[in-house]
């Protein structure tokens, strides 16, 4: 007997990081302060790629044409064409969308290669900078953070599911509401 597996990746991400949320207030200060930076740092790169795997099955879901070309654009740009074949404007300036955008600055800064000198902080938490150490373009201390995870995590939810709803299939991916995944389907 043969079976196929169908893997979505999406909520394969979107499940780890809710289970990386739920678990933080779990840490005592100890275990926060030693864990925190790698599991958000994490969360941030996976919630990237949720939102990829998301709008590429959107993207098929809904038959639209050329997808190898929509494939290969960023997520802001495939958030742009999604709404625009619909005939609407997007505001990045604006929450929800702004924090998409943030997201994609604080991934590239965490996957893009980066010389390790990229700054001191003295004694007073300020940034030293000078020839060899520059400041970063991301402020760590707030965006490696288990609130700011939170608040990607969903807002990015909430885009993806207001694209649904844009395109009357959210029955579809009722997932991004109720946040109960389904990583496989085997049958």
């Amino acid at each position: 007997m043969t079976f196929r597996v169908h893997f979505f990746a999406d909520q394969a991400f979107f499940s780890m990081i809710k289970k990386l949320l739920d678990d933080s207030p779990k840490h005592s200060v100890e275990q926060k302060f030693e864990s925190e930076i790698q599991e958000t740092a994490t969360c941030i790169i996976i919630c990237h790629s949720a939102c990829e795997a998301f709008l590429n099955i959107l993207f098929n879901f809904l038959s639209l044409d050329n997808f190898e070309d929509f494939e290969r654009k960023s997520i802001i740009d495939k958030v742009n064409i999604l709404y625009e074949i619909k005939g609407q404007s997007v505001d990045w300036s604006k929450n929800p969308l702004q924090d998409m955008r943030q997201l994609e600055k604080v991934r590239n800064w965490l996957t893009h290669f980066k010389d390790a000198n990229v700054g001191l902080i003295n004694s007073m938490g300020h940034w030293v900078v000078d020839k060899v150490n520059k400041r970063p373009k991301i402020n760590d201390y707030q965006e490696l953070k288990f609130s700011r995870v939170q608040r990607y995590y969903d807002n990015c939810r909430e885009i993806l599911y207001e694209l649904c709803t844009i395109y009357g299939v959210e029955e579809d991916f009722e997932y991004l509401e109720s946040e109960e995944y389904q990583c496989y389907l085997v049958g």
